[in-house]
């Protein structure tokens, strides 16, 4: 006769192996969490929008506070940054017109500032940096026009800042000296008495 081949019967298909789960959204950034201590810390936090250029070229941007009194704020300031990545001094001059320009290294960008009443003869007074690719918001307290020292937080990144350290600022050497500050306030009070 005619005999017929066995047809071996294959085993059936093995289900395919589970997919990978989706990676996990990452954390939520702590731009939230900052600005909000910032503005408890100084009850009321200015946000100013940056324009950039490019990743290097920024324009100038504004805060509230007037021109006298960014002129008593003016000066080289040193940086004391504690980052994620490790501990950073750095000196930067912030001119009265808005620029930033690094004595240490050739880098640029622009500040601003904003000031807020607290319950005491002292201003709070929020001085905001963009620097590199870090946003620095810094807040201190004033009598008069000057204030020499600063804190706050350092976030990288220009599209979705994130939380990356802690900073304090210092006055080292101001544009204007002590002398000067009764003249800037003298001018002030005239242009707004005008």
């Amino acid at each position: 006769g005619n005999v017929r081949p066995q047809q071996l019967e294959s085993p059936p298909p093995s289900p395919p192996p589970p997919s990978p789960p989706p990676p996990s959204p990452p954390p939520p950034c702590l731009l939230r969490m900052v600005l909000a201590s910032l503005v408890w810390r100084a009850s009321a936090v200015h946000s100013v929008p940056i324009k950039i250029r490019s990743q290097v070229a920024l324009t100038a941007a504004e805060g509230s506070l007037e021109p006298e009194e960014l002129e008593a704020l003016s000066g080289v300031w040193k940086a004391e940054l504690r980052l994620d990545d490790g501990d950073r001094t750095l000196t930067w001059r912030l001119a009265a017109s808005g620029r930033v320009r690094g004595l240490d290294e050739n880098e640029e960008g622009v500040w601003w500032a904003d000031s807020a009443p607290t319950e005491s003869a002292q201003q709070r007074v929020t001085v905001s940096l963009r620097v590199r690719d870090w946003t620095i918001l810094a807040v201190g307290e004033r009598t008069g026009l000057r204030c020499t020292q600063l804190g706050g937080a350092v976030l990288e990144g220009a599209e979705d800042p994130c939380h990356v350290g802690e900073c304090d600022l210092t006055l080292a050497l101001a544009d204007i000296g002590s002398d000067g500050l009764g003249d800037l306030e003298a001018r002030l009070e005239r242009r707004r008495s005008a």
